[in-house]
């Protein structure tokens, strides 16, 4: 009868497993060489680094970590600087070093320029403003970096706020992460 094969002794009985159809064991296979292949070509996966930002009743506390590698390949470990930008408002920056730097070197003096502009010190939603804005008129060739503002100010509660490389601001009132 169809579907049944003949066993070794000449028995017959149900036609074994065959597993997958191939069609699908193809499809997962492209799709895992695809999955390796956009993790291959994303610079935030080559130079690592993540930032984390908590904060409490009347306080915020931003960390960053140093590893440089690949995937799971520590190549090197290097200090990574959290920038105080105004009086309780604290900026971290993970990515590509290039473009870490490049990021500094163009926003720190905007940050200095707003500051004796309004001649008070800078509170967290005007930081990420200003640093948000500058990633966005890089969009056309953006910068491999991602930013954490976290501040606490004198009125309100603390603020947190995370940009993805194109300036897109997430700010949330327990936990923000970057990297």
């Amino acid at each position: 009868p169809p579907g049944h094969l003949l066993g070794a002794r000449g028995a017959a009985g149900p036609a074994p497993s065959m597993g997958p159809p191939r069609w699908e064991h193809a499809l997962a296979v492209l799709l895992v060489a695809l999955v390796r292949v956009a993790v291959a070509q994303d610079p935030m996966s080559h130079n690592g680094g993540s930032a984390l930002a908590m904060c409490g009743r009347d306080a915020v506390v931003l960390l960053l970590d140093g590893r440089g590698g690949a995937g799971n390949l520590l190549i090197a470990r290097r200090r990574r600087p959290v920038l105080r930008v105004g009086r309780g408002v604290l900026m971290g920056v993970c990515g590509l070093d290039t473009d870490i730097e490049t990021l500094l070197d163009d926003v720190v003096p905007k940050l200095r320029l707003a500051a004796a502009r309004d001649g008070v010190s800078l509170g967290g939603p005007v930081v990420s403003r200003i640093v948000g804005n500058y990633q966005y008129e890089r969009r056309a060739r953006h910068l491999h970096c991602e930013c954490l503002v976290a501040g606490v100010g004198a009125q309100g509660p603390p603020y947190l706020c995370s940009m993805d490389v194109l300036g897109a601001h997430v700010v949330t009132d327990d936990f923000a992460v970057a990297g």
